[in-house]
């Protein structure tokens, strides 16, 4: 009888599921994008700039555990770096002075054993 009663309700509860897996999921309400309001002064190493886009002359640096702070001022030193902020995991947010380009810093980043990756600083927008 238990046997039974058990067997009815997991059968119960597995049509059950198989029921809302069924149904289609609602679409989502998305609301158009806007462009965010232009910002008088952006805070210290946050950029301005719109969402998806790359904030000039800045560059997320991650450096081989330990190489830290000297390693990044010694590799990038030509590009007159202005600002190296360490945001955690062996990564640094630099502004140069000058910007000649992703693919140039990425070249020499390659050239010290120490960069191991050289990404531009994207902005992102939460919703």
């Amino acid at each position: 009888m238990i046997q039974r009663l058990l067997l009815v309700a997991v059968v119960a509860c597995a049509a059950a599921l198989g029921c809302a897996r069924r149904q289609p999921a609602p679409s989502p309400t998305v609301a158009p994008a806007t462009p965010a309001a232009p910002r008088s002064k952006a805070p210290a190493g946050l950029g301005g700039g719109p969402a998806g886009q790359a904030v000039a002359r800045q560059y997320l640096v991650t450096v081989t555990p330990g190489a830290g702070e000297a390693a990044v001022r010694a590799a990038l030193a030509p590009f007159g770096l202005t600002a190296v902020k360490p945001i955690g995991n062996d990564t640094f947010l630099i502004t140069l002075g000058e910007d000649p380009g992703l693919a140039r810093v990425e070249a020499f980043g390659k050239q010290d054993a120490r960069i191991r990756t050289v990404e531009p600083n994207f902005v992102y927008r939460s919703n």
